[in-house]
């Protein structure tokens, strides 16, 4: 059986017996991963962003309440039609175009975002350090009053105080 990286899908080894299977770990990551994800984003974590081929932001929480990107790499911008500008530094809900985002009380502090799918895997991701894996998320897009959804399968990796959170469009 192939095992892949849970992160950028490469083939990281193949395991023969299911013995061997059974020791190896369900949520694996290839040595490229594990040496990059764990960098600062100013030195390679940001050449390694890049070479992933789907959309991946790089996120911090602060006050339990507020998701922050702090990187994020070309795909990501190309999916979103923005400039990095335009996303590092900003609330991850304002970037999205999350619907409830654009409600009175603002990104993170709304009733729906308590039951934010994204939300709940990043911060279950930075508690726990365990992984979620094409977890499939939908989130509402859009104007609040006539939201539309969005089917996302999303894979979260804690990389030191920052999640990195990869997704894409099912």
């Amino acid at each position: 059986m192939n095992q892949t990286c849970m992160w950028c899908s490469q083939k990281i080894a193949e395991v023969s017996d299911s013995l061997e299977q059974e020791r190896t770990s369900a949520y694996a990551v290839c040595r490229c991963c594990a040496e990059h994800v764990t960098l600062p984003p100013s030195g390679p974590l940001q050449k390694y962003l890049d070479q992933v081929n789907a959309p991946v932001l790089a996120i911090e929480l602060h006050a339990g309440h507020y998701m922050i990107i702090r990187a994020v790499n070309r795909k990501a911008c190309e999916w979103l039609g923005k400039e990095p500008r335009e996303i590092i530094q900003h609330l991850s809900g304002n970037v999205i175009d999350c619907a409830y985002a654009r409600l009175t009380e603002g990104c993170g502090k709304t009733l729906f975002c308590a039951s934010c799918a994204i939300k709940q895997a990043v911060v279950g991701t930075a508690k726990t350090g365990e992984p979620r894996v094409h977890a499939r998320v939908v989130f509402s897009q859009g104007d609040p009053d006539h939201p539309s959804q969005v089917t996302l399968s999303i894979t979260t990796l804690k990389a030191g105080n920052r999640v990195l959170l990869k997704a894409e469009i099912c």
